[in-house]
């Protein structure tokens, strides 16, 4: 059950449930210490206070209990984007961290083994860096298997090239990339996004 103070804050207490799967426990404590200096989210009901994180605030999981979604769009969030979430938490279908003035640094390349991912948001984060090519294995963001897919990376300080990779994703209705730093165009790959609804550059 939880308990009053989190596992950063006392070292007998557990940071999830010992019935919550190991490597989603493992990436998300890795993700409140990156994102939090340990203590900063404006709403943190439950996190690392030794009960199932699928009843943390944001989280949300599978029938089976691993984590699906990370959702907390402006709640305060301070730090850099976690690489291990995007490697560990295996059936994590839903990113969104949009409106988070505090969290900076790039989007790391890692997003890229999300097998499972249909919604990216990182708005108004401001991130920096480029974009990582990293999008080719991600071609199942489709409204038919994603609720609400998308990549929105708008008003943000990202730069470089624009990544080829993602006109790999064939399905993609939208993208939004507009307000950044970005040069050298639009690659020539994104033309073969026929189901492409909204393009915002």
């Amino acid at each position: 059950e939880p308990t009053k103070r989190s596992c950063i804050q006392d070292k007998t207490v557990p940071c999830c449930s010992a019935k919550d799967p190991a490597d989603d426990c493992t990436a998300l404590t890795a993700w409140f210490k990156s994102t939090s200096g340990g203590d900063g989210y404006l709403l943190k009901g439950n996190w690392l206070m030794g009960g199932t994180f699928c009843d943390w605030y944001g989280v949300k999981c599978t029938a089976s209990g691993h984590v699906q979604s990370l959702l907390l769009p402006g709640n305060g969030l301070q730090g850099s984007i976690e690489a291990s979430l995007f490697t560990l938490c295996k059936y994590l279908l839903e990113f969104n961290v949009a409106n988070n003035l505090g969290l900076t640094g790039p989007i790391p390349p890692e997003v890229g083994a999300a097998s499972n991912l249909c919604l990216f948001s990182a708005t108004a984060a401001p991130l920096t860096g480029p974009v990582p090519d990293v999008f080719a294995n991600l071609s199942h963001f489709s409204t038919v298997y994603c609720p609400q897919p998308k990549i929105d990376l708008h008003f943000n300080k990202l730069e470089g090239p624009l990544p080829p990779s993602i006109g790999k994703m064939i399905s993609l209705p939208y993208i939004s990339v507009a307000n950044n730093n970005f040069r050298f165009g639009i690659p020539e790959s994104w033309f073969g996004l026929v189901h492409l609804a909204t393009l915002d550059i």
